[in-house]
């Protein structure tokens, strides 16, 4: 696939999401999710849920790679904020699925999420690059950054609808999309 492809592909797909409201940053095991959209009924196709019926916001996206969520230019929210833990004067890494309640990722995000309810912060602008980096602009000058980074074969990032089976958008190194 060409370069300029990969970014025309990605900026088609993500579009829905203008217009769009912010719903909540969470952890999705060891990835960055963010949820968008109203909340929609999904009725479980397959596996031990098949046939029961769940509440999702509408649109999610995952986020293996490097990202980083930014006000008036400046870091708010960053990668290792889901795995840096305050311990006194001192952030440690830690990547320990049970520790990851005391990260200080929590605690940034319970506000963020909180303000982002009250605000109905809307999602007002997509952009991609031939590499499949993202760009989500938002109102109040927020702006969400994914950085594919590795040259490895490995997911990048991933987005999804949870009202239909529709394919998701997958994003791997080396155009494979």
């Amino acid at each position: 696939m060409s370069n300029n492809r990969v970014k025309e592909l990605i900026e088609d797909k993500m579009k829905v999401l203008i217009g769009e409201r912010v719903r909540q940053f969470r952890r999705a095991a060891l990835m960055f999710g963010v949820d968008f959209g109203e909340d929609v009924e999904y009725k479980h196709m397959a596996g031990p849920r098949r046939g029961k019926v769940s509440i999702f916001p509408k649109f999610a996206l995952h986020i293996h790679s490097s990202w980083r969520l930014l006000k008036e230019g400046k870091i708010y929210l960053g990668q290792n904020d889901l795995f840096n833990h305050m311990d006194g004067n001192f952030k440690l890494y830690i990547d320990d699925e049970e520790s990851n309640h005391d990260v200080e990722f929590v605690r940034i995000t319970e506000k963020l999420n909180e303000l982002f309810e009250l605000e109905s912060v809307v999602v007002t602008r997509i952009e991609a690059n031939e590499l499949g980096d993202l760009r989500v602009y938002m109102e109040k000058d927020y702006r969400l950054e994914l950085f594919v980074d590795s040259n490895e074969n490995n997911e990048s990032w991933r987005f999804f609808r949870n009202d239909d089976d529709s394919e998701y958008l997958v994003v791997f190194e080396e155009d494979e999309i």
